[in-house]
């Protein structure tokens, strides 16, 4: 009972967060932008839409101030220019955040929505951000939410809540299913669609990644990116035995293995997992635990191949023209590789034949010599057009 009684607290409190349209002098100005992260700094795909962002508003000559919970050291440590807690403005009772006095006010504000645009991991910090774009939108300000996914199905008070967002805010899904799905959900047609901004995450050669490109050198080489995650109703065991099936179905194939942990939290167990499968594997096969989003993508830069079951993975490989099959646990895998061409190389991570398919993909994507090429081209026409993330 008291658990309801707190959602029902949340919902009301959401509800007076997202209908509040008045102006706000802390927007209109020539200011940095107001840009809010996913969630607190851990996910190397966090990692990836932050900097990303950073990227797409650099080159529309924006500078940027981010707004995030948890620790704001390692954001500061990545280079953000410029770090606000999101904790400390919100207000204690209710849904609202405050943006900081600045003696410039800011010039727009932006609210990376990744996967908890559509209130599934909660209400109360989802609706701080978003009734924060609508201060910036009744005041004039550009105002996007964008970069996000939307499952098949919606909470009708979820549901109810986005359409509260002010007309006026530029609205930009990542993938071509959730943009049909928002355009139903906030009824309007306006409803934009770009890749993931993950695309403009830029690698950071280091010692590591020259040590793994070394050992790529003359090999015939894949990445196999593992997510323990996907073990949340089954043990360890069954995830080593899982990512072990494919990473020797990759060995018979002729490649040896890397296998790679793309979230280096340890509650999530990716890298202690990453260790286990490679030493299962044997000979042939190393493991890699990068230490940063940059790292990991300058990593997969030095393969031939590479398996993920990590969006944000797939999307640094993709994007750098390395063919890449995904492992499918929701459709914004398949939505997101669809931007590069390569929609039908993404199979169901649960398929009963999920080894066989793995197989057959790779086995056609190392017949086309014309992957890399292609994937080179979406890549670049993709990145020559900021405007399409809805943000200038």
């Amino acid at each position: 009972m008291a658990k309801k009684i707190k959602r029902l607290l949340a919902v009301a409190a959401a509800h007076r967060a997202m209908s509040v349209y008045r102006q706000d002098k802390r927007f209109r100005g020539g200011g940095p932008a107001l840009v809010f992260a996913p969630a607190a700094h851990g996910s190397f795909g966090d990692e990836a839409l932050v900097l990303g962002t950073g990227a797409v508003l650099g080159q529309m000559g924006s500078d940027w101030s981010l707004v995030a919970p948890g620790d704001l050291d390692p954001w500061r440590e990545l280079g953000v220019p410029d770090a606000v807690s999101f904790e400390d403005g919100l207000a204690g009772s209710g849904a609202m955040w405050s943006p900081p006095a600045a003696d410039d006010p800011f010039s727009r504000a932006v609210v990376i929505g990744a996967d908890g645009a559509d209130f599934s991991y909660g209400i109360r910090h989802v609706s701080a951000k978003l009734s924060t774009l609508n201060l910036a939108a009744a005041s004039g300000a550009p105002a996007t939410l964008f970069n996000f996914s939307l499952r098949k199905s919606i909470s009708r008070e979820g549901a109810h809540l986005l359409r509260r967002l002010n007309p006026a805010v530029r609205i930009c899904a990542r993938d071509p299913f959730s943009q049909e799905r928002a355009r139903e959900v906030f009824g309007r047609e306006d409803v934009s669609a770009a890749p993931d901004v993950g695309i403009f995450l830029t690698p950071a050669f280091t010692e590591a990644s020259s040590r793994i490109a070394e050992w790529a050198d003359g090999r015939r080489t894949a990445a196999l990116t593992i997510n323990n995650h996907l073990g949340v109703n089954f043990s360890s065991q069954d995830m080593l035995g899982y990512f072990r099936r494919i990473g020797e179905r990759l060995q018979s194939a002729g490649f040896d293995v890397l296998v790679l942990a793309h979230d280096i939290r340890a509650r999530q167990g990716d890298p202690d997992l990453a260790r286990a499968v490679s030493t299962a594997l044997g000979a042939g096969a190393i493991s890699a635990v990068p230490g940063s989003a940059r790292e990991a993508k300058a990593i997969l830069a030095a393969v031939d191949l590479h398996v993920t079951s990590r969006m944000h993975a797939g999307v640094a490989s993709l994007s750098q023209a390395v063919p890449t099959i995904g492992l499918d646990y929701v459709d914004k895998f398949r939505g997101q590789f669809t931007w590069y061409g390569a929609g039908d190389s993404v199979v169901p991570w649960d398929a009963d034949d999920v080894v066989d398919q793995v197989a057959e993909l790779v086995d056609r994507l190392s017949r086309d010599d014309g992957v890399r090429a292609s994937l080179a081209a979406k890549t670049q026409a993709w990145k020559s057009q900021p405007e399409a993330w809805r943000m200038s």
